[in-house]
């Protein structure tokens, strides 16, 4: 997710500091925008882009080759694509639940993937997941939002154990 929001600023931040970024989005209309824009607003050529849908495995693992081969090793894995879609009726509905799942869990776990397979090799690495603090709480409309969320900080705090052996850092 780094064409709008927590994604567009931190990879302005980090293109500030000259280090080499690169965005992604399923939305290629958004990630060319946002690619001209950190382009423009930090004068760093070394901002790269890929169209990518994190709720599609295979998608997933090609976009992380992709960046490997064409531009070079991942140190840090920022994964904040997210899904948001209030339940404004708060009727329970599951297709709602399903969206939500597939984007913001089942893509983080995808990215999650086929990055420790990159960093395992390497012997190094961070993946940091972006949650939110509606995952520590329910709140009205949010039941599907903060269930993934509150998967997401519960997976981050297990998966650092894991991680450990293999020098690869992952936070939350």
């Amino acid at each position: 997710g780094g064409s709008s929001g927590i994604g567009l600023a931190t990879a302005e931040k980090f293109l500030k500091e000259k280090w080499r970024v690169v965005i992604s989005s399923k939305n290629l209309e958004n990630l060319n925008k946002a690619k001209k824009f950190l382009k423009e607003k930090t004068n760093n050529i070394e901002i790269y882009s890929v169209q990518c849908d994190i709720s599609n495995r295979d998608e997933v693992n090609s976009c992380i080759n992709k960046i490997i081969t064409e531009i070079g090793q991942i140190d840090i894995g920022l994964l904040n694509a997210a899904a948001y879609s209030p339940n404004k009726t708060q009727e329970f509905n599951i297709s709602n639940y399903e969206v939500l799942i597939d984007v913001n869990l089942k893509g983080t776990i995808y990215c999650i993937e086929a990055l420790k397979t990159i960093m395992e090799k390497n012997k190094n690495g961070h993946i940091a997941i972006i949650s939110s603090p509606v995952g520590y709480r329910g709140l009205p409309t949010a039941g599907a939002y903060g269930l993934t969320k509150a998967g997401l900080i519960n997976l981050a705090e297990s998966l650092f154990f894991d991680f450990k052996k293999d020098n690869i850092k992952i936070s939350v």
